[in-house]
């Protein structure tokens, strides 16, 4: 912008233009001016800074400062009409920018983007750009804003790259959690601390469900009680899920809960002594497993190279050991490898049958 004043027939000119073209044109104009012997030219151009900075600062929920450079081919008018383009109600732009040259082409289309996700964090939070690579700090202003935040920093604008992201969850009191277990696979809900911690828990998901699909409807936020170590928690929460056979583990607060039908009645005592050994800083909730017969009831009895594999259910100790007792006439060296569970519903004379034979034969029949 120059400005022109007047000494006697003399004409000061002074200001700063945005380009030099700009430049080149007023200085043109004002040869072309009649009737003055002296131009005194004070004309310059506006200063190019490098790195090229801008940012948005929330400074409360109703507005918005913005400092930094702007384009100084962008007014600072049509900049802010840009960025108030979609902008609540109510929401106030300060814009203490001062031009300069040097900025990223689609500098507005940036700065827009990064208004916008100022918006999805509490006040305090700073949205920022230095040349082409986007910052964001802050804390997320509610769980669904940090799930908003995310997912558009997935797709930053054309020419320009996500940098540092800063951003703490929002931070929720309960703290919940749960894995359920049903005919139409595994579920997981309620908020985990990050997204590392979210990675870990699907890879524990995928290899309980052993094939069934894994529906992730998690959310991240903050409000894991003090002291409790996310990745022991998923290790032992996923460890009684293995023992469910439709119901669910689920952590309320620091407590950990068992609930639904057991896969069989081994895993309804060994979910009781697991909710005994629960990590530093976790507490036992409800513990209610019931076990329904085994239906079919399946035992096999496998020799191979170098051992005995027993598989499936038997009804109780007792016939376990009866088990192992009749294969040790037939042992050359060979193991015993046991992987039997306990568990109600066996067929009468379960024992007489895979005993009859079992030493000589590849693997006993199944009994049902």
């Amino acid at each position: 912008m120059a400005a022109g004043r007047g000494r006697g027939r003399d004409l000061l000119a002074s200001g700063e233009a945005p380009m030099p073209a700009a430049l080149d044109e007023a200085r043109a104009a004002l040869a072309a001016l009649p009737g003055h012997r002296r131009i005194l030219d004070r004309l310059g151009l506006v200063a190019e800074v490098s790195p090229f900075t801008w940012a948005a600062i929330l400074r409360a929920p109703d507005r918005i400062d913005l400092i930094g450079h702007r384009p100084a081919e962008t007014g600072r008018t049509a900049l802010d009409r840009a960025l108030n383009a979609g902008l609540p109600a109510g929401l106030t732009l300060r814009d203490t920018a001062r031009a300069a040259r040097g900025a990223p082409e689609t500098f507005s289309e940036a700065a827009r983007f990064l208004v916008a996700q100022v918006l999805h964090l509490k006040p305090g939070a700073t949205a920022a750009m230095r040349d082409r690579v986007l910052s964001i700090r802050g804390e997320a202003a509610s769980v669904e804003a940090y799930a908003g935040l995310k997912s558009d920093l997935a797709q930053a604008p054309a020419g320009f790259t996500i940098g540092e992201v800063a951003v703490e969850p929002a931070l929720v009191s309960p703290f919940t959690w749960s894995a359920s277990r049903g005919p139409g696979g595994l579920r997981l809900d309620g908020y985990t601390v990050s997204e590392a911690d979210r990675a870990a828990i699907l890879a524990a998901a995928r290899h309980v469900a052993d094939g069934a699909p894994v529906t992730d409807a998690m959310r991240t936020a903050r409000g894991l009680a003090a002291g409790i170590d996310p990745r022991a928690l998923t290790e032992r929460a996923f460890a009684a899920l293995a023992l469910v056979r439709e119901g669910r583990v689920s952590l309320d607060g620091a407590a950990l809960s068992i609930e639904g039908g057991a896969v069989d009645i081994q895993a309804v005592r060994e979910a009781e002594a697991l909710a005994d050994r629960l990590p530093a800083g976790v507490s036992r909730g409800r513990v209610a497993l019931t076990a329904s017969p085994v239906s079919p009831y399946l035992v096999t009895v496998r020799r191979g190279p170098d051992a005995f594999t027993l598989t499936g259910h038997l009804p109780d100790a007792e016939a376990r050991q009866a088990l192992r007792a009749a294969l040790r006439p037939y042992l050359y060296g060979e193991r015993i490898v046991d992987r039997t569970r306990l568990a109600e519903g066996a067929p009468p004379a379960l024992l007489d049958g895979l005993t009859a034979g079992s030493g000589c034969s590849a693997s006993s029949p199944r009994a049902r």
